[in-house]
């Protein structure tokens, strides 16, 4: 009889980084700002950066395969979730915007590229997708998010521009 691998051990074990989020904080604000009258959320967000900044620090992250904690230099959950101010910072709220724009729009899916820091200070340029979680779609609290590190390729495609 075939070993069958639960669906947490897979997690684990999975090539690439993934982390399981929560983002039923998030959707929150977005209704309070949707009751406050706010129409597009693109401009709303860019017109004040502190926006994004506060709906990114309403995520709450549940779970992180080894392969995070090994990209990002950590230790541990712990050790990544208590110093996620050095990942997620700069250049990322600028993309955070689309991610937050989709869900926004009700999209259960999102992609693009985004820039992270390893705990040690290591800029990643990483390919970020999303998705939520089937039976979430309405509370946003389970989102499932891969991280791909492009930073070789991105590097690569720098060089040629100079």
């Amino acid at each position: 009889m075939p070993d069958i691998t639960s669906d947490l051990e897979i997690f684990d074990l999975a090539p690439i980084a993934m982390w399981i989020e929560d983002f039923s904080s998030v959707k929150a604000l977005f209704d309070e700002w949707r009751q406050e009258g706010v129409a597009d959320i693109r401009t709303f967000l860019k017109e004040d950066p502190a926006r994004v900044a506060a709906c990114s620090s309403r995520i709450r992250i549940l779970r992180v395969n080894s392969k995070t904690l090994e990209l990002f230099e950590a230790s541990s959950v712990d050790h990544l979730t208590d110093n996620l101010s050095m990942v997620f910072r700069d250049e990322m709220l600028e993309s955070h915007v689309n991610e937050l724009a989709a869900l926004w729009d009700g999209k259960t899916e999102f992609d693009g590229s985004a820039v992270n820091y390893t705990l040690s200070g290591r800029r990643l340029d990483i390919q970020l997708r999303g998705t939520v979680m089937p039976g979430h779609e309405q509370t946003l609290e389970r989102l499932l998010l891969t991280t791909e590190d492009v930073t070789p390729r991105e590097d690569a495609r720098r060089q040629e521009e100079q």
